[in-house]
């Protein structure tokens, strides 16, 4: 039977289990979508079933149409494959609300709320109740009314014990209210609806569950409460009439926490439905066996983990190489210079990823990449320069410099929210087209109904403008970003992560001044400073993307389910990654951080690269944080570790990350307290001119020194290759 060939031992067990409910543990690069179609075609061949009598449940649309292709071509004959009920947790729930609406209380022409849709009835919402946006974000408040739904919570089912929710949950009974009156259906409904009408009307449910001889989850590490309370309910659980369910997952793989997702899903599945075996599938056929060796080193642990081994019989020697880089300037250059040295030996660009914890981090990375000419795109995300954060404080940048330009005054003059609506902005534009005027010109006279809004942001321009003349660039863009309350348009939830960005903006800008005043070696006009600042950041952002071979550069997160010959996980730091952003339990916590590294390891094929860093800059006009190497690389023996820019090379023995544990930096040995450099020196640098030693670590030949130069702040140096003179 051409479904079975090419099957190991484990797959063909699993495909053909005939015994109750069944558990697959499957492993990255398991061979987990052929397990599930060669499953379908088994099931349909043997005339276990008839193929609409198959209920199989995927994560994406994409996943659902590769999953009916693959059945259809591995059955070419039977015309009634395309009447499986296959698809996702939303698609199937539609259709099942299509045709049971009269029980679902909706009307045959019901209608989806996409997520945009969701955000304008929340707005709409907010205007009736005479509710200001800032106080309560739209995007807020839907995630609030989507987790609560994920949940199975209505309105009357929300805790009075949070203070937040109580300010928001009249929304929550409003929206209820308008979504019933007008048959709108979002996609969080779409389920809770469906589990509600199976619950609450005992024949249909027993009717479905007749229908559905056979089940089938993916992915189901990433379930929430309410899909599993679903999938119980169609399954019949607790009745005398249970289905069998064939459920393939991975525990090691579960990073979606934040989304609801429930690992403890998998571990219920094997209590409820009476679960007599777990099938795990371990033979690997996508990486090489030293990176599955680190892997599996790594993800053991975890504790809480139901266990298996991955192997694979792509035998190949090798180590993974760590670069433990003076700074993420640095760090990027390495990256840039490895890249190179791939693409060298004949790899290609579009067969290596760069991967990081948060997307603050990919900034520096973008501009390394930019500076040395190595095409990129970033997966899942927008651009570092075209994060709306950035773009909005770019469009204010510009307006301070061009006047004149009508893009940027169009983008930011109701941002944030200030009351300048589309009608106000129309009559705008119309009288500077009678008055040959700019559009920001038009605004110092208006008058109108909103005269009042038009006239501050003028107000506030005209501040923006007069103060670009009297400020460094780094003091005038804190400046802009601060006198705008730019983070306040965003939601709450958002915030850190649009401040983290909006920082890491803050530290490109420094650079780039620094490097502007030393090529000239002069200051020179402040203005003239930013209008350079904006052209270099307008050259570096007109890249087009004309389909040539490319660097992917994504969060793990977006990485799943992709894999790629040559991977880098760079920003390897702790507190960084793992994050030490914690829940209130902190073991779940890093458990699912060790799980998110272990993704991220078996992305890569052929090589795998790690990157921390010394010290790290967070945040502008701030000293450079000492930072001290993730605790995932201690968990992995055996590496190679190579310090950047210096090329020295050790292997991790248990010895050589010791100076740099999370504990702190260690007092320096004997050795390193009798070099030639002590706290309280003063230096001269070739490069950096006078400065004064403030800290001194390490030992032996590997002696580095802080130093606070006068004219280019704390820098971090090699004792032995800086050539320090000790000028006192």
């Amino acid at each position: 039977m051409s479904y079975l060939d090419g099957l190991n031992l484990q797959q063909r067990e699993a495909v053909s289990w005939d015994n109750g409910s069944l558990l697959v543990l499957a492993g990255a690069g398991s061979g987990k979508t052929k397990v599930l179609t060669s499953r379908l075609a088994w099931l349909i061949e043997t005339k276990r079933c008839h193929p609409y009598q198959v209920l199989a449940v995927t994560f994406t649309n994409k996943a659902a149409k590769e999953m009916v292709k693959r059945v259809s071509d591995t059955l070419p004959g039977n015309t009634l494959v395309s009447r499986m009920w296959l698809g996702t947790f939303h698609g199937i729930c539609l259709r099942f609300l299509r045709q049971y609406y009269h029980e679902a209380g909706l009307t045959s022409t019901f209608q989806i709320l996409d997520s945009a849709d969701q955000i304008s009835l929340i707005k709409r919402i907010l205007k009736e109740e005479g509710k200001d946006p800032v106080l309560y974000p739209p995007v807020q408040v839907a995630n609030f009314i989507n987790h609560s739904k994920q949940r199975a919570q209505r309105y009357s089912d929300i805790s009075n014990d949070n203070f937040f929710y109580q300010k928001i949950s009249f929304i929550y009974d409003r929206y209820e209210q308008i979504c019933a009156s007008e048959m709108l259906v979002d996609f969080s409904e779409l389920i809770l609806r469906s589990y509600e009408v199976l619950m609450n009307c005992a024949d249909l449910r027993q009717q479905v569950i007749d229908k559905f001889s056979f089940i089938l989850i993916d992915e189901f590490q990433d379930t929430n409460l309410l899909q599993y309370r679903w999938l119980k309910a169609i399954a019949g659980h607790g009745t005398n009439n249970c289905r069998s369910v064939f459920a393939v997952g991975d525990d090691d793989q579960s990073i979606y926490s934040f989304r609801g997702a429930t690992v403890d899903n998998i571990h219920a599945f094997q209590q409820d439905f009476n679960v007599s075996k777990v099938i795990r599938l371990e033979q690997n056929y996508r990486s090489v066996s030293y990176i599955l060796d680190a892997s599996n080193k790594l993800i053991a642990n975890n504790s809480h983990r139901l266990g298996k081994n991955l192997w694979t019989d792509n035998c190949k020697n090798g180590v993974i190489t760590v670069c433990r880089a003076l700074n993420d300037y640095y760090e990027a250059v390495w990256l840039t210079e490895t890249i190179n040295r791939i693409v060298g030996r004949g790899g290609s660009l579009s067969d290596i990823a760069v991967l990081y914890r948060t997307n603050a981090q990919s900034r520096c990375i973008e501009q390394a990449l930019f500076s040395a000419n190595i095409p990129f795109r970033v997966v899942g995300g927008a651009r570092f320069f075209d994060r709306a954060e950035v773009k909005h404080v770019m469009a204010y940048l510009r307006l301070v410099i061009n006047e004149s330009d009508s893009m940027s005054f169009l983008r930011i003059v109701n941002v944030p929210l200030r009351g300048i609506g589309p009608q106000t902005v129309s009559d705008i534009q119309a009288r500077s087209i009678q008055s040959n005027k700019s559009l920001l010109a038009v605004t110092e006279n208006y008058s109108g109904a909103k005269c009042k809004p038009v006239q501050f942001f003028y107000q506030l321009m005209k501040r923006l403008i007069e103060a670009s003349s009297t400020m460094s660039l780094l003091d005038y863009v804190s400046f802009v970003i601060e006198e705008t309350a730019l983070l306040s348009s965003f939601p709450a939830s958002e915030q850190d992560d649009r401040r983290e960005n909006l920082d890491q903006f803050l530290l490109s800008l420094e650079s780039f001044e620094k490097e502007y005043i030393l090529e000239r070696d002069s200051e020179d006009d402040p203005r003239a400073v930013l209008a350079a600042f904006l052209s270099s950041v307008a050259l570096e952002t007109s890249v087009s993307d004309d389909g040539t071979d490319k660097v992917s550069l994504m969060t793990i997160h977006m990485s799943k389910g992709l894999e790629f010959d040559s991977v880098f996980i760079v920003g390897l730091e702790q507190g960084l990654f793992p994050s030490d952003r914690w829940d209130k339990d902190e073991e779940k916590s890093l458990e699912e951080e060790r799980r998110l590294m272990y993704v991220a390891m078996t992305r890569a094929k052929r090589e795998l690269f790690f990157s921390f860093c010394r010290e790290r800059r967070m945040y502008s006009r701030s000293e450079p944080a000492i930072c001290y190497p993730s605790q995932f690389i201690e968990e992995i023996p055996g590496l190679n570790i190579i310090d950047y820019p210096y090329g020295k090379s050790s292997r991790t023995d248990g010895v050589s990350l010791k100076r740099f544990s999370r504990g702190g930096v260690q007092a320096p040995s004997s050795r390193s307290r009798s070099c030639a450099y002590h706290v309280g020196q003063m230096v001269n640098h070739q490069h950096f001119g006078r400065g004064c030693i403030t800290a001194v670590e390490g030992c032996s030949d590997d002696v580095y020194v802080r130093v606070s130069f006068e004219q280019h702040g704390s820098k971090l140096l090699s004792a032995k290759l800086s050539k320090l003179e000790v000028t006192n």
